[in-house]
């Protein structure tokens, strides 16, 4: 199989309820000492609604209970809650702060990035929409509760499909 279509294949399944996941390069290596803005559940909460991202409609938890520095966002399992979650993701890619970024930042090591002390916390932020490869990161609950749906074949063909109407 080409890379272009296996690629495409992995993205393309997503968890479901949507997820987005986001990764706090803050935690991990450092000390509060050298890096002062900490980012946990709450002020994940406020950031993501000064984005606009509103309450009721979202979750938020650790990931996996051994690592502190991944939080998942869980939308609602509709077609809407999956619009949001695009956005969220679009919103991190526009910023240069998505996967790919993160995948980077992950393999150079994270003390080339933190430096400064001055930047906003949602700078030490990156996330992206949970797909299939993301499973492990995810607390057992959260897994127990996600489905794997493709985008193309079980989303989109129900969001096309046209309404019942008898």
């Amino acid at each position: 199989m080409p890379v272009a279509d296996a690629k495409a294949m992995r993205e393309d399944l997503i968890l479901w309820p949507p997820l987005v996941i986001i990764h706090n390069i803050l935690v991990g290596d450092y000390s509060s000492t050298k890096v002062g803005k900490v980012v946990n559940v709450e002020s994940l909460e406020k950031i993501l609604r000064d984005m606009g991202f509103g309450a009721g409609k979202i979750r938020f938890c650790h990931g996996r209970p051994a690592n502190q520095s991944i939080f998942t966002v869980k939308f609602l399992p509709t077609f809407s809650g999956l619009q949001t979650a695009e956005r969220l993701h679009k919103h991190f890619a526009d910023k240069k702060h998505g996967k790919q970024e993160f995948l980077q930042i992950s393999s150079r090591g994270k003390n080339s990035e933190v430096e400064s002390q001055s930047k906003q916390p949602d700078e030490f932020l990156y996330g992206y929409i949970a797909v299939a490869e993301d499973l492990y990161k995810l607390d057992p609950e959260t897994k127990r509760r996600s489905l794997l749906k493709s985008r193309k074949d079980d989303i989109e063909a129900i969001a096309d499909a046209p309404l019942n109407t008898i």
